[in-house]
């Protein structure tokens, strides 16, 4: 057992180092009255637990829980405060890329004086249209527009048109729709071709036989230096848009034959090099039998069912001529 230090022998303290040395006690230490525990001045109380035993005090482990919460909750919101910010920034980079977009577009169109698409300029507009037939088709391709990773500046309208045409002709349905509404470069879209060029530039459209459904919009006619269409063996219905077709100033080729047109063939169609419109509804006169420069005009190849389109001999006697049912009378 310890011997204590005796508190009130205060007349010869040399006596009470002795004793301690011969107990072999450090007479350095200090003692705490009560536990008669030595106590070293220099050491912190609350470590005399990790120092004794091993283990932490009941506060230290309270405040270690307090340190580790507290630096928990400063991590989360460091965190937190970060994702906004990059949150924030994102969104902000990505509404400037749209409006950017957006903006492309409505200047292309009033330049080229297409008033008859309406196209709000709020973008928010185009983010609460349905992606159904209740919305045109031309706000739903906007709509896929907006949010198309493709950035290359020089296509943006022709992505937007061609867009449009895929909702107005029943895309979703179509055979082959290959890359459609997709992020990769226009002249990889099945269908969409164009010269072999390194600029890469959109030539012709060829999407014969792709269950393509519904009238041929007016916005056809912005396919701008498009020089081929060919839309046969498809379901097209309704006129001829003649207006839109002679907007296209390099369309020499146009395939419209087997579908379900109705109507007259438009005039307009008349700087056609080549033009195939038979296994059709369309009746009327052959538009073309005109004397052009003191000659008859007439197409390079052409194509229609005779025995729904008349044409006087001086412009049909050496046409090819499609009886309705698809039997060809030369």
């Amino acid at each position: 057992m310890s011997t204590a230090i005796d508190n009130n022998h205060v007349q010869d303290p040399l006596e009470d180092i002795l004793k301690l040395t011969e107990a072999g006690e450090d007479p350095t230490e200090f003692r705490d009255e009560g536990a008669n525990v030595p106590v070293n001045p220099q050491k912190n109380p609350r470590f005399r637990d990790m120092e004794e035993t091993g283990g932490w005090g009941e506060l230290q482990r309270k405040e270690i829980y307090g340190l580790l919460v507290c630096g928990t909750l400063i991590v989360i919101s460091v965190a937190a405060i970060l994702s906004w910010i990059s949150f924030s920034t994102a969104k902000e980079s990505e509404v400037s890329r749209e409006r950017a977009k957006l903006d492309a577009i409505l200047g292309i169109l009033q330049e080229r004086n297409h008033s008859f698409i309406e196209m709000p300029s709020d973008i928010s507009f185009y983010g609460n249209v349905a992606d159904d037939e209740s919305s045109p088709a031309y706000h739903r391709a906007m709509k896929w527009f907006l949010s198309d990773t493709y950035d290359l500046r020089n296509e943006f309208f022709l992505r937007f048109v061609l867009s449009s045409l895929y909702f107005d002709l029943g895309g979703e349905a179509w055979k082959n729709t290959t890359n459609w509404l997709t992020g990769v470069k226009t002249c990889d879209w099945f269908g969409v071709e164009c010269d072999l060029g390194n600029k890469q530039h959109f030539q012709g459209l060829n999407l014969d036989n792709n269950n393509l459904v519904g009238t041929l919009p007016s916005i056809i006619g912005m396919l701008g230096n498009v020089s081929n269409i060919w839309l046969s063996d498809n379901q097209l219905s309704g006129t001829i848009p003649g207006t839109a077709f002679a907007k296209l100033s390099k369309l020499a080729v146009l395939f419209l034959d087997n579908n379900r047109l109705s109507g007259m063939v438009p005039e307009s169609l008349s700087n056609l090099g080549i033009l195939y419109v038979q296994e059709n509804n369309l009746t009327g006169p052959w538009p073309f039998c005109r004397l052009v420069s003191n000659e008859t005009k007439k197409y390079e190849r052409y194509g229609f069912d005779c025995d729904k389109i008349t044409c006087s001999e001086e412009c049909c006697e050496d046409m090819s001529c499609y009886k309705s049912f698809g039997a060809r009378n030369q």
